[in-house]
């Protein structure tokens, strides 16, 4: 055994997880939209340290802070995609994303950017939410409802022509 997984393995779970501290915290900034536990949150980054230590091995040693990260970031989306599964948890969630990082603007441009802001949330947590989220989603958000509205006023053109893809690349904006 290398002296690098001596050195990982030397340490218990719960001291690696307070190294780790910095590195899950800040993952877990960028989903500000989200109250979780301390107690769940640690229960996830243990179950993460596990499946690292199961893939440990010399040539993985040394990116075992990559491997960590990785597969945090990868059981904190599966986390979120399992809880959107109840409707309301999404539509709280969305909105709450929505209030802290969406604006409607008179500029369409702005407006624009805040779908693109929108669609990246659903790209970073890699979930597709299905129609009947979105328009419940929809039916309980004004804002996002009235950004959409002016998006499609001035492109209903361009989306009869060539349809909503034109528009936006994103693929829980076609869902709407």
């Amino acid at each position: 055994m290398g002296k690098y997984v001596e050195k990982i393995t030397s340490y218990t779970k719960e001291e690696l997880c307070d190294i780790f501290e910095p590195v899950y915290m800040n993952v877990m900034k960028s989903y500000n939209f989200i109250n979780i536990g301390n107690i769940e949150l640690k229960s996830i980054v243990m179950k993460v340290l596990d499946d690292c230590f199961d893939n440990l091995d010399e040539s993985k040693a040394y990116n075992f802070d990559i491997l960590f990260l990785e597969k945090f970031t990868d059981s904190i989306n599966k986390y979120f995609s399992k809880m959107f599964e109840d409707s309301k948890v999404f539509v709280s969630v969305l909105s709450d994303f929505v209030s802290k990082n969406i604006n409607f603007s008179e500029n369409y441009r702005d407006n624009l950017k805040s779908f693109e802001k929108l669609s990246s949330f659903f790209e970073k947590i890699d979930f597709v939410p299905d129609i009947n989220l979105c328009v419940e989603f929809l039916n309980n958000n004004s804002l996002v409802s009235a950004i959409l509205e002016e998006i499609v006023d001035k492109n209903l053109k361009k989306i009869k022509n060539d349809g909503i893809d034109s528009l936006f690349n994103l693929s829980f904006l076609f869902l709407l």
